[in-house]
């Protein structure tokens, strides 16, 4: 069973305290990038619930932190009346989260490789790599304004 809720910025961190124990469908509009941190601790919360191990949670941070910021910044170019849709899927074995950010987006495929000797003193791209090294899959849409992030739970035998 899914449950769909969506949340205004300030009631995500509220949203945090329930205890779950089925998959979760959430959604958030954000206005600032400070508001991450509460969709940070509602999807923590979600993914403990669900037995998620802590490097899963930490890849998953980290991704929807460079993801939202990266929306923020490079899409939105911080202009404050544009905003940050994030909509998180949480199941007990998987998580997908979508971003989608109001800029006219970009090509994934003139970031430049961080890990090119021509660009190792670049900033550009460390993000994009670093994400695609802790999560499972970084897929950009047309015309790349929205990214979908996904991340399957560790199971150990």
């Amino acid at each position: 069973m899914v449950s769909t809720n969506t949340l205004a910025n300030n009631d995500a961190q509220q949203y945090a305290r329930p205890v779950l124990n089925q998959a979760v469908r959430l959604s958030w509009e954000l206005s600032d990038p400070n508001q991450l941190a509460g969709v940070q601790d509602v999807v923590a919360s979600a993914m403990e619930k669900l037995n998620y191990y802590p490097r899963d949670q930490y890849a998953v941070q980290m991704g929807l932190q460079e993801t939202v910021f990266n929306a923020f910044e490079h899409g939105n170019s911080m202009c404050p009346t544009k905003k940050v849709y994030v909509t998180a899927t949480i199941c007990d074995n998987k998580c997908w989260f979508q971003i989608e950010d109001e800029g006219a987006g970009f090509d994934v495929e003139n970031v430049p490789d961080p890990t090119l000797p021509e660009n190792l003193t670049r900033l550009d791209g460390r993000g994009i790599y670093m994400m695609k090294a802790f999560l499972d899959s970084v897929e950009y849409q047309s015309p790349g304004n929205v990214v979908t992030i996904s991340k399957q739970r560790t199971i150990e035998g």
